[in-house]
């Protein structure tokens, strides 16, 4: 590696090092073979992953102040399709080799981190890839996917415009190494692992896919797959019925979810003979494209094995194909979907879809919404309901599951490499209805002992959540609540024994009041470490001193997690409170809301160097005077990404001394901490900035399209 630029990377959960002065101290900094000294489950699997999605962020999006050049700097290595192509080897070369899938989607060139989703946003991908000038010591930094992680900005890659690659080789060691990153890889020191960031190699090793599969597990199969062998679907004789509803015979699509594992996987669906009910063209679609990168073969049969229609994708990227042919009146037809041979032991997830062209009757924006979600695991007829129902349930249990002994038992997930993964799908139906479930802590190395539960509504603007945890006797268990916001419930229960009874109830937050139904997909791990929010700052507040202000120095650009903490008052029950991160400009960066007795928090945020200023306020009327304590609690998401994103020479809060690790902030502060949060308003901003927003339904805050606050930074 001599003579040529080190990696950096900046991630949660490593204690990465720390780049210094010179291109000899860059070098010497990797004596150790860039072995990280924390190499156990630090970073966290996506919640979905089985729908990663990914984009090309087009040039003149903004980064934190600054555009993207992604395209343009390249030109003389490789032009744009070829780069579309380098990326796609890099994603497929980790997707392919455990339970994950990584779809190619369209990227409309929003701000990076603007407010959204943090997975399966329709705007752009969950890992947006694009290009600024960083500092001449750095090829890439990628953001990570955190506990705390919520928003957008959670697996992004951002690659240096201004580096010079020696090779297309090298620049797709750099590119292969940020989406192990982005997956939650930590470095290692193996001389040629793809995670070693003191050398530019291509091919994974056994210890690279190890890492992958610790927190994937190996890739797994299908529904109609998960069977004893003789029940599976890879031939006509065990076809899977693609199933039509009675009631709504022929008017709905008709929809499958499957997953082709290599060369010789192939899935056969039947649709039934339609008889006299339907005579007319079917179309049928299988769908790869924002899903995965399976290259599909979609083929038609007729009853006596004749093929009678095929199409083959050419596509790198992932495609969607479609095949037409006229229904015949008493036969059935036969469907296969296999691997196209593009790649050698092709492997991807995809949607299968039949429609009755001529008696059809379906929203395309609902159609597009089932073929690309991660509902794969679900029963073709919790499916059907999207189209035949105003508000859809899944696995709608019509109330048997609401107390201890009626409980449903949660399964482990197959596939998973470390035990205790718990996952279902369902639904909340109306303002009584109660999940009750129940699940055994398995025998982990040293005791179960820290569970995580995550929560995700399946619909925007759809089901607020509530969660409560009980042990074996129905005692109710103390939770620690790490995000609550943004469609995101995460929380964590600590001191849990190892094969032991647990249940939980879920249910809306505020049954009779707006978001009180909907979808939602639940997942318990126990492999997780214990996650703790930092407490930045706290004070009173009350009906007399209705705000509270504090002030944020950031010496290096970071990522933000913030939450709100609320102490309960019965006096001041009816309120609500506003935490916002002003600039010194006096622009909104961050906003949360709470009510007493709880914790919320939002979207993550990236700070450049500066200085900010926190205000809390109460919101609301109260009955009679009281007063309210608060926390203003969070965590730092990456390791500082620098002084500034292109000019490293600007330091608004530079080291004491050459040399110091120590940062020396107003007030005569000296911290090695590259951020810091003090009491008081201690910088000013321009008048009428922080006026407080008013007082309205903290649940509607729950949803991104209702925030007010720009990108930040």
């Amino acid at each position: 590696m001599n003579g040529q630029i080190a990696l950096q990377d900046n991630f949660s959960g490593i204690n990465s090092w720390r780049i210094p002065d010179g291109l000899d101290g860059v070098l010497a900094s990797f004596s150790n073979g860039g072995q990280s000294s924390n190499s156990s489950l630090d970073l966290r699997p996506w919640d979905a992953p089985a729908r990663i999605t990914v984009s090309l962020a087009p040039d003149g999006t903004r980064v934190a102040g600054y555009s993207s050049s992604l395209f343009d700097p390249f030109r003389t290595m490789l032009q744009p399709p070829e780069l579309v192509d380098m990326v796609a080897e890099a994603m497929r070369s980790w997707s392919s080799r455990a339970g994950l899938n990584l779809g190619f989607v369209t990227d409309g060139g929003e701000d990076f981190g603007t407010s959204g989703l943090t997975q399966l946003d329709s705007r752009f991908g969950d890992i947006r890839i694009g290009a600024i000038p960083l500092g001449p010591e750095v090829y890439a930094v990628a953001t990570p996917f955190d506990d705390g992680a919520s928003g957008t900005w959670a697996g992004d890659i951002l690659l240096n415009s201004n580096a010079t690659f020696d090779s297309l080789d090298q620049f797709y060691s750099v590119v292969v190494h940020e989406f192990g990153h982005a997956l939650g890889l930590p470095h290692t020191g193996g001389e040629g692992d793809i995670m070693n960031p003191a050398a530019f190699n291509t091919v994974q090793t056994r210890r690279d896919i190890a890492a992958l599969r610790l927190r994937y597990g190996r890739r797994r199969l299908d529904q109609y797959d998960d069977v004893d062998p003789k029940d599976r679907n890879n031939s006509m004789e065990n076809a899977t019925r693609l199933k039509n509803p009675g009631s709504f015979k022929n008017t709905v699509p008709l929809i499958a979810y499957g997953d082709v594992q290599g060369d010789r996987d192939v899935d056969w669906f039947e649709l039934r003979a339609l008889g006299d009910d339907y005579q007319g063209p079917v179309t049928f679609r299988v769908v790869t494209s924002g899903i995965s990168l399976l290259s599909p073969r979609l083929s038609i049969y007729d009853e006596s094995g004749e093929r009678i229609a095929v199409v083959v994708s050419k596509s790198t990227i992932g495609d969607d194909l479609s095949l037409t042919v006229q229904a015949p009146i008493d036969e059935s037809l036969f469907v296969r979907v296999s691997n196209s041979g593009i790649f050698h032991r092709g492997r991807g997830s995809y949607s299968l879809v039949a429609t009755m062209d001529a008696s059809a009757t379906y929203d395309p924006e609902t159609l597009e919404f089932a073929l690309h979600q991660d509902f794969w695991a679900l029963d073709q007829s919790d499916v059907h309901t999207l189209f035949t129902e105003p508000e859809p349930l899944f696995n709608n249990d019509l109330h048997t599951n609401e107390t201890f002994s009626t409980a449903t038992d949660l399964d482990e997930v197959s596939g998973s490499v470390v035990p205790g993964h718990f996952r279902i799908q369902a639904g909340i139906s109306d303002v009584t209805d109660i999940d009750i479930y129940r699940f055994r802590a398995p025998d982990l190395a040293g005791g179960a002992g820290t569970l995580t539960a995550s929560l995700l509504s399946l619909e925007q603007e759809g089901l607020v959540p509530s969660l409560q945890f009980y042990n074996a006797s129905f005692q109710t268990l103390s939770q620690r609540v790490i995000a609550r916001g943004n469609g995101r419930y995460l929380v964590q229960i600590d001191g849990v024994a190892a094969n032991s009874d647990y249940y939980v109830g879920i249910r809306s937050d505020r049954p009779g009041e707006a978001f009180d139904t909907g979808n939602y997909t639940f997942d318990l791990l126990f492999n997780r470490p214990k996650y703790e929010l930092d407490n930045l700052g706290s004070g009173t507040l009350g009906t007399q001193d209705r705000s509270e202000q504090h002030t944020l120095y950031v010496a290096e650009t970071q990522m933000f997690h913030f939450g709100i903490k609320a102490g309960f008052n019965t006096q001041l029950a009816g309120t609500t409170i506003w935490g916002s991160v002003y600039n010194e400009e006096g622009d909104l960066v961050w906003r949360g809301h709470t009510r007493p007795g709880e914790f919320r928090s939002a979207n993550s945020v990236v700070l450049r160097p500066g200085s900010y200023l926190i205000q809390v306020d109460l919101a609301g009327s109260a009955a009679t005077a009281g007063t309210l304590a608060y926390t203003l609690q969070g965590k730092v998401l990456s390791d500082p990404i620098g002084p500034e994103l292109i000019n490293p020479a600007n330091l608004p809060f530079p080291h004491c001394k050459p040399g110091s690790p120590e940062f020396c902030y107003p007030g005569d502060r000296q911290t090695t901490d590259p951020f810091l949060v003090v009491g008081g308003g201690e910088i000013g901003v321009p008048p009428g900035s922080t006026t407080p927003p008013p007082d309205q339904n903290v649940n509607l805050w729950y949803w991104y399209e209702n925030w007010n606050a720009p990108v930040g930074g």
